[in-house]
């Protein structure tokens, strides 16, 4: 059990502390850094292996001493927290577009592509976005 990493989804404490807020792109954002967050499950297996001396002995030799004990404090939800926070006091909110569809057709040599994204009124985020393949049989 000592023996098991954290998810390999989520970005390292070093790597998370200079994430650059973008607001253009503050959904996919948003949506990135909820996932950020360590499982209970994770924080466990990282407790057992920063509490106890076998425990540290394997992940000082593996070189994942430090995240194991950003994982173990909860640095990564630190800061994943405050990096929404941010996004949500200093972004602007975005406007509702105007109601409509747009589609999009591409070819390719591999085959063709078709696109739609769709708003609503009053609805600054799409109810219709997807991209998908042609099926030309």
């Amino acid at each position: 059990m000592l023996g098991a990493c954290s998810t390999p989804a989520n970005m390292s404490v070093q790597d998370l502390n200079y994430y650059k807020i973008d607001c253009d792109r503050q959904f996919e954002q948003l949506a990135f850094l909820n996932h950020q967050f360590i499982s209970p499950q994770d924080r466990m297996i990282n407790s057992l292996r920063v509490t106890s001396p076998i425990g540290t002995a394997v992940s000082m030799s593996q070189g994942t001493y430090y995240e194991d004990r950003a994982t173990f404090d909860r640095k990564q939800d630190a800061i994943a927290k405050l990096l929404i926070y941010q996004i949500h006091q200093h972004c602007p909110k975005p406007e509702a577009k105007p109601q409509g569809c747009i589609h999009v057709n591409e070819s390719f040599p591999a085959g063709d592509s078709q696109g739609a994204r769709c708003y609503q009124r009053a609805t600054p985020n799409p109810v219709v976005n997807r991209w998908g393949v042609i099926d030309t049989k």
